[in-house]
C-alpha cells in the first residue's frame, strides 16, 4: 500500500490522500518530501479498496496495524447502518486511533503493535458466525485469514484480509523483486 484515499469530492475533482511515513527511502517517501499541503497533482488510479464483507446481520471483527489505519478510517466513514462487532488496532499512536470514526455498536480496542493478534483470536466467541476485515503485516494477516477460513470454516467472501507489508523487508526490496 502506497497511499489511501481518505475522502473524495467528485464535484471538485479532488481527493484527500493519507500516506504512512516510514523510515525507509522509497519513491513515495521522496515524492512526499517535495509536496506541500494544497499542491495540485494529477493522479492515476487508485484501485478501489476492498470493503468489509456484507455482514448480513452478523458481527464484524476487524484487525489493523498502523499501515491500515487510513484504509480503516475511510471504510468506517462509509459504514453501513447496523454494523456491529469488535476491532483491534495495533498502534502506539493514540491520537490517530482516536481519530477513527465512531460507529455505534462497533467497539475498537487499541493494542500494542508487534505482538500479533493471536490473543484476540482466542478470545472470540462464535467466530464462525462473523465476517472479517483485516490489513497489516503479511504473516499476521495470514494467521488471521487461516484462522477464519480453515479453523472456523468461513466462506471466502466473508473474509477480507490483506497483507500490506512484510516484517524485515522494505517496499523497495519488494518492488525490486517484482521487477
Amino acid at each position: 500500500r502506497v497511499y489511501t484515499v481518505r475522502s473524495a469530492d467528485k464535484a471538485e475533482e479532488t481527493i484527500d490522500v493519507d500516506v504512512v511515513r516510514h523510515g525507509e527511502t522509497s519513491p513515495m517517501m521522496s515524492w512526499l518530501a517535495d509536496l506541500s499541503i494544497g499542491d495540485d497533482l494529477e493522479f492515476g488510479g487508485p484501485r478501489p479498496h476492498f470493503q468489509i464483507p456484507d455482514p448480513q446481520g452478523r458481527p464484524v471483527v476487524l484487525f489493523a496495524d498502523d499501515t491500515a489505519i487510513p484504509a480503516l478510517y475511510a471504510i468506517l466513514q462509509q459504514a453501513p447502518a447496523g454494523l456491529h462487532g469488535e476491532g483491534w488496532i495495533a498502534t502506539t499512536d493514540i491520537e490517530t486511533f482516536n481519530e477513527l470514526p465512531a460507529v455505534d455498536g462497533l467497539n475498537l480496542h487499541r493494542i500494542a503493535p508487534g505482538t500479533g493478534f493471536g490473543e484476540q483470536l482466542g478470545a472470540l466467541s462464535a467466530p464462525e458466525n462473523t465476517v472479517v476485515w483485516g490489513a497489516g503485516e503479511r504473516d499476521e494477516m495470514r494467521e488471521i485469514r487461516s484462522f477464519f477460513r480453515t479453523t472456523c470454516g468461513l466462506a471466502k467472501d466473508d473474509v477480507a484480509v490483506y497483507g500490506y507489508w512484510k516484517r524485515g523487508t522494505s517496499t523497495p526490496d519488494i518492488d525490486g523483486a517484482r521487477l
